[in-house]
C-alpha cells in the first residue's frame, strides 16, 4: 500500500487540477459574452441592451439572452436558452448578429431567435 500512495496522490492532484482548470474556464462573465447592443424604445433612447452569452453544460454551450431594461438598475428580461452549440466560435457565429427593429429584437442569423417589442415592453 505504501507504494500504491505516491501514484494515489499524483492521480487525486490531477483530477483536483483538471476539476479546478475546468472550474474556471469560462467562468468570468465577460469570457462567455457574444455580444451586447443597445436599442431605442419608446421610453428613450438606448433603453433596451440585448446581453448575449454562453454558459458551459457538459459537452456544449448553452445560449442565453437577457434584454437589460434602462441602465444601472440591474432590471431585466430574461429569455432564457435561445440555442445550443458545440464552441465559443460557434456561438459567436450563429449569435453574434443583434439586430432591434420597430417589430421587435432579432438575435442570430436569418432569425434564429426574435421577441417582439410588445413583450418586451410588457415590464410596464
Amino acid at each position: 500500500m505504501k507504494k500504491l500512495l505516491p501514484y494515489i496522490l499524483i492521480i487525486v492532484t490531477t483530477a483536483f487540477v483538471t476539476a479546478f482548470i475546468q472550474a474556471i474556464t469560462y467562468n468570468n462573465p465577460i469570457d462567455n459574452l457574444i455580444t451586447v447592443k443597445w436599442g431605442d424604445s419608446k421610453y428613450g433612447k438606448a433603453f433596451y441592451g440585448a446581453e448575449v452569452y454562453f454558459i458551459k453544460e457538459k459537452k456544449n454551450y448553452l445560449v442565453k439572452a437577457k434584454i437589460r431594461i434602462g441602465r444601472g438598475n440591474n432590471y431585466y428580461h430574461d429569455c432564457g436558452v435561445i440555442g445550443v452549440v458545440i464552441s465559443p466560435e460557434e456561438a459567436v457565429e450563429k449569435y453574434g448578429e443583434v439586430t432591434w427593429t420597430e417589430t421587435g429584437l432579432h438575435i442570430g442569423k436569418k432569425g434564429t431567435y426574435f421577441i417582439s417589442r410588445k413583450e418586451i415592453e410588457s415590464h410596464r
